[in-house]
């Protein structure tokens, strides 16, 4: 429903319009209740009242999810005054949503081999109940919210707005955080038509062009920087301040990657980007893809055509491209579309594939070009550098070209064959065909 209420360019406006509020528009538990839980949660142990605690606290929450509703509030002058937002799970809603994964798990089970089924619901539905699992444990939300803060404030200029918890204030049901002030996304595009800001005027693309850049920034430092990204951008997620700033909230859902699988994703985006002005038809690029796709955990259909993993990873990381090598369709929910040739996938590609997804929505939604491929390449390339060992960077800059497959050679003799491919998946096609000749030779 979330991922549908992105898609205006996809499907009818009355459907974007009623599944928009699952964003973060569901009914409210009473005011009464959120006050017990926090008194049960945080109070109690300590012997403090509630006024102890919280100067102010809203009685009308700022949203309502399906695990959880936020109030604002301002704590006590023991904590600073400090302005928060206090995020409280529904009763018993644990026993409840695992329950509906279990029957989705069962149905899903009896359709996974089926071949007029176009995606494995079951690997999806499988990874959903891990991160569920995660997710009603806010303590374990907020470790993973100051880490992400944390691997981002590295740079000199935050590229979004994100909150910290307040330590002594969280428990498995109760998270108390920075308050970031703003209006959902989610309510946004309302906002906007209200001021006479239209879809696809220049106002409007000029604010998807810096809302999209951010998200991209924000992606790509996370999944190839350290892995552990922010794994549900809906829209009820993402804020757009006051000022203008774009705001992420809710940690909730978040997802490590391991490190080969990070390097694999950085093969691929590099080898996209490289790949620009080719041909939809160049072999050697096709080639590589095809390779890094299969890397990447995806299993493709017997009578699936020679293209289809590059056509995947173009589809996946490039929405800039109109053409897909092998005839196949950018159409998302075209019949020719090369997500049909897919038969399986891992579970760490959902969320991956889920957070790219979203950002193509968003760019889709304010019409605007956007290759992931080009932005993330900058960053790809850092991380596959900072991963090499100091003479293995040596030979990835201005080193002459026979000494590089002279080495090259000696490399391959001493280690695994994996240090030629980090060195050749950087260069461009033409200058891999020259190593691999001089190599054979």
């Amino acid at each position: 429903a979330q991922i549908v209420a992105t898609r205006g360019d996809l499907f009818p406006k009355q459907y974007v319009d009623a599944l928009n509020q699952f964003a973060d528009n569901l009914d409210p538990m009473p005011v009464s209740m959120s006050k017990a839980i926090i008194t049960q949660e945080l109070l109690l142990k300590d012997g403090e009242t509630f006024e102890d605690v919280f100067s102010q606290f809203d009685e009308e929450p700022l949203g309502a999810a399906s695990i959880a509703q936020v109030h604002r509030a301002v704590l006590s002058e023991k904590y600073g005054f400090r302005e928060v937002a206090v995020k409280i799970q529904r009763p018993s809603i644990e026993s409840k949503l695992m329950g509906d994964i279990a029957n989705l798990k069962t149905i899903a089970k009896l359709f996974r081999h089926v071949d007029a089924s176009p995606v494995d619901y079951y690997t999806i539905f499988s990874e959903l109940e891990n991160q569920l699992q995660d997710e009603f444990d806010f303590s374990k939300e907020a470790k993973a919210m100051d880490q992400i803060y944390d691997s981002l404030a590295t740079a000199a200029e935050l590229p979004i707005v994100m909150p910290r918890s307040v330590p002594e204030l969280v428990t498995r049901r109760v998270l108390v955080m920075d308050f970031i002030k703003g209006t959902p996304l989610s309510r946004m595009q309302k906002k906007m038509e209200e001021s006479g800001i239209k879809p696809g005027s220049i106002k409007s693309k000029l604010f998807g062009r810096k809302f999209v850049e951010s998200l991209t920034e924000v992606f790509g430092r996370t999944i190839l920087g350290t892995g552990l990204f922010h794994a549900d951008p809906h829209p009820g997620n993402i804020m757009i301040t006051d000022n203008g700033d774009i705001g992420l909230i809710d940690f909730g859902q978040v997802k490590q990657l391991t490190p080969s699988y990070r390097d694999t994703i950085a093969k691929i985006i590099i080898a996209l980007d490289e790949r620009k002005g080719a041909g939809e038809d160049d072999f050697e690029s096709n080639e590589l893809l095809g390779k890094l796709i299969l890397d990447l955990g995806v299993e493709l259909h017997k009578d699936a055509k020679h293209e289809a993993g590059a056509a995947i990873a173009m589809w996946l990381f490039d929405g800039s491209v109109e053409n897909l090598p092998g005839g196949y369709d950018v159409g998302e929910l075209s019949p020719d579309s090369p997500v049909k040739e897919i038969k399986e996938f891992t579970q760490d590609l959902v969320l991956v594939a889920r957070s790219v997804v979203m950002i193509k929505a968003f760019s889709n939604r304010f019409q605007i070009g956007w290759s992931l491929a080009e932005k993330w390449a900058p960053i790809a390339r850092k991380m596959i550098h900072d991963s090499a060992s100091t003479d293995d960077r040596y030979l990835l800059h201005d080193y002459p070209f026979a000494g590089r497959v002279r080495n090259l050679k000696k490399r391959i003799k001493k280690r695994s064959a994996n240090f030629a491919k980090t060195l050749l998946v950087r260069m461009p096609p033409r200058i891999r065909s020259l190593i691999a000749s001089a190599l054979i030779q």
